[in-house]
């Protein structure tokens, strides 16, 4: 093993070894053994195979390694871990000596070609961001310091999300933050995830220079806001200070924000996201905030909150296990109609969304800003 990553997986020695010989607690919650029924894709299983890699026991080879790839960082198996194991760090350095081997799997290399050519990964075509620019500038054409960063996601396929913010924004009585327009588009989450460590490296630095002077930098994906808090603190750029979630910024504006909506004679069911929830400990903000927009119910699923079922949307399973990634979403979808038949999903994760939405046809998904924008009063609504 390369002397670097030695150090890097040893970091998380301790953990490879509780989850190598704990009775699997956590199983039950993994979403990939939830569809794959298969030992090796498990937390316990995924650690078990670093362990015997790092005795010699097991050989590092373009199959073994692939495991690695079996995971959304959903991070609910913290959840029920009775020694708060987060497994998420540990696979992505795993992925990360896969890469420096030279045995990552084929849609990582093609990952890694669209990123270099595009600054993300959604295609050449993807994000008109234009014309997001010119709407945002008709809205807020005078706007602060602050940074509103949007994920290349919401940017890609729901730009009018990005919009419904700075609609929102334009009606509380402050000055709405600069849309961050480029030259990179994306965080830098995917590389990280795919194992990329050096390319990630080069892309947080770019974003770091381009966006550090701001007092504030808004963060319209929850997955982007831990990407930009917590590893580019872990590679040197640290932003962590300044970093606010959008639910985040619209809970400390709910109060002039309340007197701007209407809220509408509909019911909704809400799916929480695994990196506001887990990561940074929303849970009541997004559902305070939904009541603002509506009177009828807030439905929830069976599991929710610290339990919620992830979408199979991280950690690019839709990428290297496009199979699995559908059968979560599917379990998920199946979990929000359960619990409220037809209302349209809502929820705050722009991946989980859109995930949900392409492997359900015809499932009703909502941004939860997107939600309170179609609460604003007629005198209030912008073009």
């Amino acid at each position: 093993m390369l002397a670097h990553t030695m150090s890097s997986l040893r970091d998380h020695a301790h953990e490879t070894r509780l989850c190598t010989f704990c009775p699997k607690l956590c199983r039950f919650s993994c979403p990939i053994d939830r569809v794959e029924h298969d030992e090796a894709v498990t937390p316990t299983g995924k650690q078990t195979a670093l362990y015997l890699l790092d005795k010699g026991t097991l050989e590092w080879t373009a199959d073994t390694a692939s495991v690695f790839y079996k995971c959304t960082g959903c991070r609910i198996q913290q959840t029920f871990c009775d020694h708060r194991v987060d497994v998420t760090p540990v696979f992505r350095a795993a992925r990360e000596e896969t890469v420096r081997r030279g045995l990552e799997p084929a849609p990582i290399r093609d990952l890694r070609d669209r990123m270099a050519r595009d600054g993300h990964p959604h295609g050449s075509d993807a994000i008109q961001m234009g014309a997001v620019v010119n709407r945002v500038l008709s809205i807020a054409p005078s706007p602060s310091d602050d940074i509103y960063f949007a994920s290349c996601t919401a940017l890609a396929k729901r730009p009018e999300a990005v919009v419904d913010f700075f609609r929102l924004v334009s009606t509380m009585g402050v000055r709405a933050p600069r849309l961050y327009a480029g030259p990179l588009l994306c965080c830098g989450m995917p590389l990280s995830d795919a194992g990329l460590e050096s390319e990630f490296r080069v892309h947080a630095a770019r974003i770091h220079s381009a966006i550090a002077a701001a007092p504030r930098i808004i963060v319209g994906d929850p997955d982007c806001a831990s990407t930009l808090r917590d590893r580019y603190r872990d590679v040197g750029y640290d932003l962590s200070a300044r970093i606010v979630t959008v639910v985040g910024y619209l809970w400390e504006h709910r109060d002039a924000l309340k007197r701007c909506l209407k809220p509408r004679d509909t019911s909704i069911v809400f799916h929480d996201s695994c990196h506001l929830g887990r990561v940074f400990g929303l849970y009541d903000e997004p559902r305070d905030l939904a009541r603002l927009a509506i009177e009828g119910d807030i439905h929830e699923p069976f599991h929710k909150r610290a339990a919620a079922t992830c979408s199979g949307a991280g950690g690019l399973l839709p990428v290297t296990s496009p199979d699995t990634a559908r059968g979560i979403a599917n379990i998920a979808h199946h979990e929000l109609r359960e619990a409220s038949g037809s209302a349209p999903i809502v929820g705050t994760c722009t991946s989980a969304l859109a995930h949900l939405a392409a492997s359900n046809p015809g499932a009703e998904t909502h941004d939860l800003v997107s939600l309170l924008a179609s609460a604003l009063t007629a005198s209030r609504r912008t073009p």
